[in-house]
């Protein structure tokens, strides 16, 4: 197994927030979290993980989609452009195992971060498995 050199691996459960895999065609956000009031304002010292649970009914080629995004005010949220999508594919009569994707934060990152999730129109039904984010000191 491979680690990013110096990866955070300190999980506090108020640092984590998810939500239960949208139904196909579906999209959800994750409640945010105040880097600012969590005094993460020092973001070299954390890192963001997306995870989600298996899907075994995640229809071959279809994808799961979850972007990290930010807000100066908790309330207009964008995606971070230096952060790529974290993409779960299903794949021939498997669906997707459990997924993990960390992220390094770019410098300047807005107060509130989030994740929002998007899952393809025919993917199948996976409301039962969690997606989400967390945050990693």
């Amino acid at each position: 197994m491979s680690t990013i050199p110096n990866a955070r691996n300190t999980q506090d459960a108020l640092l984590e927030k998810k939500v239960a895999v949208p139904a196909a065609g579906g999209n959800a956000v994750t409640a945010s979290i105040d880097l600012d009031g969590e005094n993460l304002t020092a973001l070299d010292s954390v890192e963001a993980e997306i995870f989600a649970d298996a899907m075994p009914s995640l229809a071959a080629g279809q994808s799961v989609t979850a972007k990290i995004e930010a807000s100066p005010d908790n309330v207009t949220f964008k995606p971070i452009d230096q952060l790529a999508p974290a993409v779960i594919t299903g794949g021939t009569g498997v669906g997707a195992g459990a997924f993990s994707q960390r992220y390094r934060f770019p410098f300047k990152t807005a107060r509130f971060i989030r994740a929002s999730i998007a899952v393809s129109a025919t993917a199948g039904n996976n409301t039962a498995a969690s997606i989400g984010f967390r945050l990693l000191t």
